[in-house]
Order: structure tokens, then C-alpha cells, then sequence
């Protein structure tokens, strides 16, 4: 008699490659410019999506910071598990909330806080990216001006 103690199988196929059109995606800064990101092909987590994301604004010097070193992000990825989703969440900025929540800019940043209550937005420009994640194509959130923090799906 032979019986099967364990088994392995490895998945190794990228879910995230240029040949699936599906490696990039944008977002527009506080200071309404937009910038694209390309994903290296790759096997991606929605965490590992958000850390790679936080990494580019990190290198963009699209964060602030508090006085213990902590960094702030404004857009973000999260599995939403109650709802089987992914949900992009955008945090509204201005000079107000920044000094209410003691936020600096980090070194080298070239944009400025805003004066009235803004949001970044997170852009899904391809139908390869809009499988990722489960949206459509377009902005969210679709307006940069807006008072209140927003979860989308």
C-alpha cells in the first residue's frame, strides 16, 4: 500500500507582466500632475501592489511625514475582506489638516500643501490594470476636490 504524505505545487506564472497589458496604472499629486507607474512583470498581492505603489511615492516624495518619522500616504490599496473587494481609499489634504496633524513634507519635495481640502487620485488607465483590481477605467476618486475621506468599493 503507498499513500501520499504531502504534495507540492508551485505557482510561478507572473499575474502582472507588459505582455498582459495589466503593469500600469497613474495617480494625480496635490499639485494636479499626473504620473504613471509601471509594474515590473511579476506575481502581486494587493499588498505588494500598495508597497510598491507607497516606494514610488516615496521616490516621488509623495508623502508627508510626522515628527517620529512616520510616513503618511494619502492613496492607498487594501483588501477589503468583508466585501471580497480591493478598495483604494484617498485621504484629503490641506494646510489646515496638516498642521492639525503636525505633517511636514519630506526632504526634496517640490509641491506645496493645499490650501482647500484636496484629494489625490488613483487612475485605472488600462482594461489589463481594471482586471487587477476589479474596477473600471477612470479616476477615483473622480474630482480631486472634496471634504471627507473616500473608500471606493
Amino acid at each position: 500500500m503507498i499513500a501520499l504524505q504531502s504534495a507540492y505545487q508551485y505557482f510561478s506564472i507572473f499575474n502582472i507582466t507588459s505582455d498582459y497589458g495589466n503593469n500600469s496604472f497613474s495617480y494625480v499629486w496635490f499639485d494636479g500632475i499626473e504620473y504613471t507607474i509601471t509594474i515590473p512583470d511579476g506575481h502581486y498581492g494587493i499588498s505588494n501592489l500598495n508597497s510598491y505603489f507607497q516606494s514610488i511615492t516615496i521616490a516621488n516624495t509623495h508623502h508627508m511625514t510626522k515628527s517620529a518619522g512616520q510616513f503618511i500616504y494619502f492613496l492607498e490599496l487594501v483588501v477589503n475582506t468583508s466585501s471580497y473587494a480591493v478598495q483604494i481609499n484617498s485621504y484629503p489634504l490641506d494646510t489646515n489638516s496638516q498642521a492639525l496633524n503636525n505633517y511636514s513634507l519630506p526632504a526634496g519635495a517640490t509641491w506645496v500643501v493645499p490650501e482647500a481640502s484636496t484629494q489625490a487620485q488613483f487612475n485605472i488607465n488600462t482594461t489589463g490594470f481594471e482586471e487587477v483590481l476589479g474596477y473600471d477605467v477612470g479616476s477615483y476618486p473622480s474630482t480631486q476636490v472634496d471634504s471627507s475621506t473616500i473608500n471606493f468599493k
